[in-house]
């Protein structure tokens, strides 16, 4: 498929790899991969901090009450028009978090918008004036603005508003941390002539950082504002510097999309006991492709020797949202003796058009334990309905 084609470009994840080199989208962004097409762009965006804005949300309570995700959550994929509402709307904030929207917010999402590269100084301008406590969805308002626009538009508006009020942005505060992940996120995903284009804004802020903690390792200070933009900016060092911070520590899922496999492997090693998501993360199949699922069962088996239904739960939110054929067998082990069965069924049926061929195989396969087989074609037949 051709990610620069117009019929592509309507839907958000044909927006995302529009504004990327073909090479870097195609493995960021891979039709397929996910258990939707939602799935696919969760994924490449870094999975799950789009979730709770996609039409997969199906918790009857907190979200069930978010004014944002009910016009959303049915949309599969995500047009580019519903994508652009949710960010003009998501600047005009809540009266009260989650079940009561501004007017004007409301107003946003009823009607057809555009958004522009031009569009987004003034976006950013008019988000970041909330109140901190209003900058809900803070990840997604910055991943979707980066799936619209691309990238480096995005980075240059929130650098340019970030800079000259450093001050308030060294001051130790969740959201401006979120806001400062996003960005190392996006710088990550830019390429090359587009880094290096950016990359002074990027280092300015960090050396702001500097000035109140030289190390970038005090969680008191800087917390970890500083650790995607330190990975993505210097890889390795980075990586060493945030391990030290003790307010996480280097047991961190993302850290994949900063350092390939073997370095992210080499660097946890020495780890006592090793990070169960060096094994587990979904973000190896972005990395690494469906081949990285077969670091499944060994994670699994280590594991499982403490809570069953924690790690299960954990692995089911994971790669459950996954469309391979190691993602199916997975469900259906998982059906076949766990007390999470309904979770399973839930988002089997949610990725059914992905996964029911890769359960039906399994079903089938001689070589499959009979139990797995059984729990295989109960959960196609729950899929198919």
């Amino acid at each position: 498929m051709s990610f620069h084609s117009e019929s592509v470009w309507t839907s958000l994840g044909g927006a995302f790899t529009h504004h990327m080199q073909a090479a870097r989208a195609q493995r960021l962004f891979q039709p397929g991969l996910g258990a939707t097409e939602v799935d696919d762009l969760a994924l490449a965006l870094g999975f799950p901090l789009l979730v709770s804005l996609g039409p997969d949300v199906d918790d009857p309570g907190f979200y069930a009450r978010d004014r944002l995700c009910k016009p959303l959550r049915r949309l599969d994929p995500w047009p580019r028009n519903a994508a652009a509402r949710a960010v003009v709307a998501l600047t005009h904030g809540w009266e009260r978090f989650p079940d009561a929207f501004t007017s004007d917010a409301v107003e946003a999402l009823a009607r057809n918008v555009t958004v522009t590269d031009d569009d987004v100084p003034a976006l950013m301008q008019r988000y970041f004036e909330l109140p901190t406590s209003a900058w809900e969805h803070v990840l997604e308002f910055v991943f979707l603005l980066e799936a619209l626009v691309g990238g480096e538009a995005v980075l240059h508006a929130a650098l340019g508003l970030i800079i000259p009020n450093l001050t308030n942005w060294t001051v130790l505060q969740s959201k401006r941390r979120i806001v400062m992940d996003a960005l190392g996120f996006a710088f990550d995903r830019l390429d090359d002539a587009a880094r290096a284009r950016v990359r002074g804004l990027l280092e300015a802020v960090l050396d702001s950082y500097r000035a109140v903690d030289p190390g970038l390792c005090n969680p008191e200070l800087t917390g970890v504002a500083t650790r995607a933009p330190d990975l993505a900016l210097n890889g390795r060092d980075g990586y060493v510097r945030s391990a030290r911070r003790t307010e996480f520590g280097p047991d961190r899922n993302f850290d994949a999309f900063f350092l390939d496999r073997i370095a992210f492997v080499e660097l946890t090693q020495p780890l006592k006991p090793m990070p169960p998501h060096t094994n587990a993360s979904v973000q190896w199949l972005v990395q690494g492709g469906p081949q990285e699922a077969a670091h499944i069962g060994n994670w699994a088996r280590r594991t499982f020797q403490g809570s069953m239904d924690e790690s299960q739960l954990y692995l089911l939110g994971e790669w459950g949202r996954a469309g391979t054929r190691e993602s199916a067998a997975l469900l259906a082990d998982m059906f076949s003796r766990s007390r999470v069965k309904d979770e399973v069924v839930q988002l089997t049926r949610r990725g059914a058009q992905r996964l029911l061929p890769h359960l039906q195989a399994i079903a089938e396969d001689a070589n499959t334990p009979s139990k797995t087989q059984r729990a295989a074609r109960t959960l196609a037949a729950a899929a198919g309905k």
